[in-house]
């Protein structure tokens, strides 16, 4: 039992190094091919202005993180639109949302509403 135990020890090790090789070579080769390219203009992730640092007017904004949950009866675009325009009577400067989780609630077999957990993004005032 103990040398059957070994035997397979060594073939796991022998197939993770294998796979590992292979590994390594796939991301050299991707390394080569790409790095004769360009590299791909980047935008900023918050504030979704796209081409501001370019214009020289890019601003030092500071952003807060919340997570909320709206709810639909008809489905999850509806939930994200009512749980953003709520937020946006009590929050000022909503630049960005991510989706989180969704979730629905099943009753008698069939839908009866939606959930979504979002994360919003807005800028503090200075």
């Amino acid at each position: 039992m103990a040398f059957k135990l070994v035997v397979f020890g060594l073939i796991v090790v022998a197939i993770a190094m294998l796979a590992r090789r292979g590994y390594r070579a796939s991301i050299d080769a991707h390394k080569r091919a790409i790095g004769s390219r360009p590299p791909l203009p980047t935008a900023p992730i918050l504030g979704g202005h796209l081409n501001r640092k370019e214009e020289g007017n890019m601003p030092n904004h500071v952003y807060k993180l919340v997570e909320i949950v709206g709810s639909s009866e008809t489905g999850t675009d509806d939930a994200i639109r009512n749980a953003l325009e709520t937020a946006a009577n009590t929050i000022r400067h909503i630049d960005w949302f991510e989706v989180m989780e969704t979730r629905g609630h099943v009753v008698g077999g069939k839908v009866a509403h939606y959930q979504v957990t979002l994360k919003i993004g807005f800028r503090l005032d200075a």
